[in-house]
């Protein structure tokens, strides 16, 4: 599936979760070089079990230094999403992204989470551990929005 075959099959409403690939686009994005596994497409499973989504852009130096820190952070419960706002700017929307990099924390109940701390594996693990962490604090997200676009 290529770049725009996947952004057509996001916008269509489609519950797949399919490996982002931004090779193809004629950028040179290193972020998506350092992964080994790229990260999963969220879907509205989202909305029902507790994961980390991280909301970047390809061509935004600190999203480029934080690659290598998203792709060592494994959590022990829920998901790992990475979405590029430079090509999917309704997700970025919908999550009401102000600045990059950007990591949330869906709840598990319908409810997100902003993250807060250092961009480290050991802060996210722990914020992603308890959702009550200094590290999170609740994040707005147009649920309209992203209920289209999942």
């Amino acid at each position: 599936m290529n770049h725009h075959q996947l952004i057509r099959h996001l916008f269509a409403g489609s519950n797949f979760a399919q490996e982002l690939s931004y090779r193809g686009t004629g950028q040179d994005d290193i972020i998506a070089k350092k992964f080994n596994k790229l990260s999963k497409t969220p879907t509205a499973e989202i909305f029902r079990t507790e994961s980390a989504i991280w909301l970047y852009a390809n061509w935004c130096g600190p999203c480029k230094d934080f690659a290598d820190t998203w792709e060592s952070f494994n959590p022990k419960k829920g998901s790992k999403y990475a979405v590029d706002c430079a090509v999917n700017s309704k997700m970025g929307e919908a999550f009401n992204i102000r600045g990059f990099p950007t990591v949330l924390f869906s709840n598990g109940d319908g409810t997100f989470s902003h993250f807060t701390g250092n961009r480290t594996v050991e802060d996210l693990k722990e914020a992603m551990e308890d959702s009550k962490s200094k590290h999170r604090t609740p994040h707005a997200v147009d649920y309209g929005m992203l209920n289209k676009i999942l």
